[in-house]
């Protein structure tokens, strides 16, 4: 048996086979290489809504939400302790004019008995890019990767006060999602804050 495959690796290759493999290693190959963004898929009352990875810190529970004196513009709702910091927080909703929902939890709820899943349970969108703040949402599918070429156009047909802070629509699931500008977002959020 160890003659056999002695003889087998010890044997001269095909009189073309250097020929096909070199062939082989010089053909030009059309590459193609889909780029693709990721967003963080999240809920504002009944609507779902999609923000880049690229300017978000991190994700926390909900938690106690501290007035500020003198600062009621419906935008800035205080601060909040998350990670050991006080931190800024906005109302992404109050920005967009997302109306609530009848029957909806509360902006504020930091608990949410009876979710077996997490799934409906508010969280804390920690905003990085360009300095910390974060805003309450009512839920938070998690990161949804796509092509560029996904993003589609906002109809002109949609009256919301979010398309003008909307830089597309992404296909999810069986429904379109409003990607969100960020640069356009947090802009009009440093002019309340000023």
């Amino acid at each position: 048996m160890p003659n056999s495959l002695q003889s087998l690796l010890d044997r001269d290759p095909p009189s073309d086979y250097r020929w096909e493999s070199t062939a082989h290693v010089a053909m030009d190959v059309n590459t193609v290489v889909a780029t693709t963004e990721s967003a963080v898929v999240f809920r504002l009352h009944s609507e779902w809504l999609a923000l880049s990875t690229m300017v978000l810190h991190g994700i926390g529970p909900a938690g106690t939400v501290h007035t500020l004196p003198h600062r009621r513009n419906g935008v800035l709702l205080g601060v909040t302790p998350m990670r050991g910091e006080l931190l800024i927080c906005v109302s992404l909703g109050a920005l967009l004019g997302v109306a609530t929902v009848p029957g909806a939890a509360g902006q504020h709820a930091g608990r949410d008995e009876g979710k077996k899943d997490g799934a409906g349970r508010q969280r804390m969108i920690v905003k990085g890019a360009g300095g910390l703040l974060v805003f309450p949402v009512d839920e938070v599918y998690g990161v949804h990767r796509y092509r560029g070429e996904d993003l589609r156009e906002v109809p002109a047909t949609l009256a919301h006060a979010e398309t003008r802070y909307t830089a597309g629509m992404l296909p999810w699931h069986d429904r379109w999602v409003a990607r969100l500008d960020d640069a356009l977002i947090f802009h009009a959020i440093a002019k309340v804050l000023s």
